[in-house]
């Protein structure tokens, strides 16, 4: 209150001085300078309680305005009224720039005489205003400022409505200068937001070249943190207004307070990930995310405000309260984290520090000059703005050069470390090579030694196998000469039983030993040799038929072949000898097939209707006992029975042939 007393006060001291010296009127001489000129010392105000008055009726009753320094305003969102008088007394008309800030709308009328009873009627009307439609603004106009037209040789009352709708105080400062000048200053003005948002357009690329290429998620963080401070500065210029909402001026305000929020959030996180709080300082960590929380509500909040009540002032109080923890929040982490930081940190630090002191600067000035601070802000925080996003660019690239710069270190001594391991495996592998060729000369030595032995081993086993040939043939050979010698029939039988027994094992030998791979025969093609020799043998007057259903492909070794012969012979011979002789046929069946268990299943059958006893089952009879012994010795099992014949079920284990 006392620095609005003091403001008043120095506007009544000047204007008494111009008073005094006979400048109560603005004229085209006080212009000729070509700077600007405040209109306060020339000007009277009122407040339209009523708001019902015209510029007519203010024309017509000047004595109801009053000098700046006897007015007192009474209401933030009232309709105050300016009134100064101008004179042209050159032969040409006047072109005057007049400009003011961030009043939401403002008429300006220009009316006949310039003095008391002068008045009476308007020549111009134009309109302005921050929360002016573009429809409503002339050719020329801008939202905050008119260009106005002052006809030569005589004096004219300018009157100036103004409705301020943002609940802030309103500033009724207005300034006047030639419209040359005044273009100039505006082409200079819009020069500088020009370089401003070139330079935030192409920080932004770099930052999102610079996270695409390399995928570090800080680049994102900037990005955005860019990309929200750079519409924040172009919305404060009226340009996302002009090209957006056009027609709805105060729709484009209400994103202004929300492009801070979000900027001041992508620096937060930018802060967080960068330093990695999370990880070293969960305590700060949990600090910046309370922030970030309250950023969050304080932007619904603001957009709420703004949005149904249009207090403007109401709304900024409250993020001044939240900007002013935001700093103190930031300068207490700051502290915290300083000592612990590297390079790269602290230059982001300085960055973030940057940031946070143009935060103070603009709470201060928004404390004592509340909506005019905003002429003062709005250059500030695009410089700050810029050398910050600059810090954070240079900070994010140190990182990356020092990462970079880490990892070729360590890729060096990965490299150094693998050539040591070269070295190493260079060195075990001539030993180990020594080592084998030792090695294989001792096999070489061996092997030579082991084909020696197994030359001899073979030609031992050729010899072996010749001779226990020529012996099965010689003993089969001499018992054949001897049976027809034999007059006697048990002897006779005992001689032909021996004669099928040593044929069986010179049958094993034949084919074991007929092919290459002499350790396996097919159980088939024997049991088929060995029934054609016991019948010749038995059966002269082919009085039996033998049906073989023989499984093909069953192979078994030596050891298995020379016990399952005999006992083939065994039962055949038993058949053959107790039944042939008589009147009738004789059938006998033979099955083999090999179990999914590996098991032979060997059945024999006859049709022999006999004695109730099977035949070797009587007294003094050593046949069966034979076959039984031979079972045993392959570990398998026999059964038998009569079932309108003699029959036996063999079952043994035996190998697959390879």
């Amino acid at each position: 209150m006392i620095k609005k007393r003091a403001y008043l006060f120095c506007i009544l001291f000047y204007t008494g001085m111009m008073v005094a010296f006979g400048a109560d009127t603005l004229d085209d001489r006080r212009l000729e300078r070509g700077s600007a000129i405040s209109l306060t010392p020339y000007s009277e105000w009122c407040e339209d309680t009523t708001r019902a008055l015209t510029a007519v009726d203010l024309l017509r009753h000047p004595e109801w305005m009053q000098s700046p320094g006897e007015f007192h305003e009474r209401s933030r969102t009232g309709i105050y009224w300016v009134r100064t008088a101008v004179v042209n007394r050159g032969e040409m008309p006047l072109n005057v720039g007049l400009s003011f800030s961030n009043l939401s709308l403002v008429d300006l009328y220009l009316g006949r005489g310039s003095g008391e009873g002068d008045g009476g009627s308007t020549l111009q009307h134009r309109k302005a205003g921050t929360f002016r439609p573009a429809g409503e603004l002339q050719a020329g106009d801008g939202r905050e400022w008119l260009v106005l037209n002052i006809p030569p040789h005589e004096g004219y009352t300018l009157l100036l409505r103004v409705y301020h709708t943002k609940h802030y105080w309103p500033d009724l400062s207005f300034y006047a200068r030639r419209e040359g000048p005044f273009r100039q200053a505006m082409y200079v003005h819009r020069i500088i937001d020009a370089l401003i948002m070139g330079a935030v357009a192409i920080l932004f690329l770099y930052s999102l070249l610079s996270w695409l290429i390399s995928f570090y998620r800080p680049y994102l963080w900037l990005l955005l943190f860019v990309g929200a401070s750079g519409l924040y500065s172009f919305s404060m210029g009226g340009y996302f207004i002009d090209l957006l909402t056009p027609g709805s001026p105060e729709k484009g305000w209400l994103w202004n307070i929300h492009l801070i929020h979000a900027g001041t959030i992508a620096a937060l996180i930018l802060l967080i990930d960068f330093w990695r709080m999370n990880q070293r300082w969960p305590a700060l960590y949990k600090l910046l995310k309370a922030i970030i929380l309250g950023l969050g509500i304080a932007s619904l909040l603001s957009f709420l405000i703004d949005y149904f009540t249009s207090n403007y002032a109401a709304m900024n109080n409250l993020n001044l309260l939240f900007m002013t923890i935001c700093v103190v929040s930031a300068a207490y982490v700051m502290v915290r984290a300083w000592p612990q930081l590297r390079r790269p940190e602290r230059i982001l630090g300085y960055g973030y520090a940057i940031y946070m002191l143009g935060y103070f600067i603009c709470i201060v000035l928004w404390a004592v000059l509340h909506e005019r601070a905003m002429l003062v802000t709005a250059y500030f925080s695009n410089i700050a703005m810029l050398c910050v996003i600059l810090l954070f660019s240079i900070a994010l690239k140190e990182e990356l050069r020092l990462y970079e710069k880490e990892k070729n270190k360590a890729l060096r001594q990965l490299n150094d470390l693998r050539q040591e391991q070269n070295l190493m495996l260079e060195k075990l592998v001539m030993e180990r090579t020594r080592d084998l060729k030792f090695s294989n000369e001792a096999l070489v030595q061996k092997q030579s030694q082991l084909e020696d032995r197994n030359q001899r081993i073979e030609t031992l086993m050729q010899e072996v196998r010749h001779r226990v040939k020529n012996n099965l043939q010689l003993l089969y050979g001499l018992m054949k000469l001897q049976l027809p010698d034999i007059s006697d029939l048990p002897a006779k039988e005992v001689l032909m039983k021996m004669i099928s027994r040593v044929r069986a094992m010179s049958i094993v030998n034949e084919i074991l030993y007929a092919d290459d791979d002499d350790s396996l025969l097919l159980l088939r093609d024997f049991i088929r040799e060995t029934a054609a020799h016991v019948s010749m043998m038995y059966d002269v007057d082919q009085q039996a038929d033998l049906r073989l259903d023989l499984e093909e492909d069953i192979a078994v070794p030596a050891n298995f072949a020379i016990p399952f012969g005999l006992i083939l012979t065994e039962l055949l011979t038993n058949s053959l000898k107790y039944t042939l002789g008589g009147d009738g046929r004789i059938s006998i069946d033979i099955y083999l097939r090999k179990a999914a268990d590996g098991w032979l299943q060997f059945e024999y059958r006859n049709n022999i209707c006999g004695p109730s006893v099977l035949p070797g089952e009587e007294k003094g009879f050593s046949g069966l006992n034979l076959v039984r012994d031979l079972v045993r010795q392959l570990h398998g099992r026999m059964e038998s029975w009569i079932a309108g014949g003699w029959c036996y079920r063999i079952e043994a284990p035996v190998g697959r042939r390879n």
